[in-house]
């Protein structure tokens, strides 16, 4: 009778041989995963970073929509303060905390507190915060 089963030490070897070559495969997949994902991870990060001072830059006094023949209603910080220039009161408005925006009443650019809108019948336009 002639076994067919291997009781040498080459069978121990060829089973250490597949387990290490499986090991080494899965050591090389490993890294080349965690590299890929930590460089994804540095890329997000960046990206949200990004977004971030984006959303910052976008914040300030720029940030306003045009509403023609409207007035908001009230001066922000209780008194009548006017400019002739619109980015000046763009931002003065963005420092005061109870500006809702700038109203042009003729020539020049008042603050304003709103938040209401109002019709104006003097054909005003108001920017507010978007």
């Amino acid at each position: 009778v002639v076994s067919t089963q291997s009781t040498g030490s080459s069978g121990i070897n060829a089973e250490y041989g597949k387990q290490w070559y499986q090991r080494r495969v899965r050591g090389v997949l490993n890294y080349y995963t965690n590299y890929y994902y930590k460089s994804n991870l540095r890329m997000f990060k960046v990206v949200l970073i990004l977004a971030a001072l984006a959303a910052l830059a976008t914040a300030g006094p720029g940030n306003y929509c045009m509403r023609p023949n409207t007035v908001l209603d009230g001066y922000a910080g209780f008194k009548r303060r006017a400019f002739s220039d619109k980015q000046a009161a763009f931002d003065e408005c963005f420092k005061i905390r109870d500006c809702n925006g700038i109203t042009l009443e003729g020539s020049k650019y008042t603050l304003r507190k709103g938040p209401e809108i109002k019709t104006s019948s003097k054909g005003e336009t108001s920017y507010t915060k978007c």
